[in-house]
């Protein structure tokens, strides 16, 4: 399985190198493409990032919460003994 992923990587590194050098002589195709495959890399970094993190800030809230609900029920204790 691994190798397979290093035979993509190095397939990929080449299309993305023989892109660049016919951009580089002009090629419109080229061009666009590359800036289509740019636009969707950077679009999708920046999603995994919101994701991640909307993700952490979620579990600190779980964690606030929990917080929150312990001391609650330790304060109800406390007066339910008093009484």
């Amino acid at each position: 399985m691994k190798d397979a992923f290093w035979v993509f990587l190095a397939l990929l590194l080449m299309v993305a190198s023989g892109l660049f050098y016919l951009a580089m002589n002009g090629n419109l195709l080229a061009i666009i493409v590359m800036a289509s495959v740019w636009t969707i890399c950077c679009v999708l970094a920046g999603s995994l990032i919101v994701i991640h993190v909307v993700k952490v800030q979620n579990d600190k809230a779980q964690q606030d919460f929990i917080a929150n609900s312990r001391e609650n029920l330790q304060i109800v204790q406390n007066q339910q003994r008093l009484q």
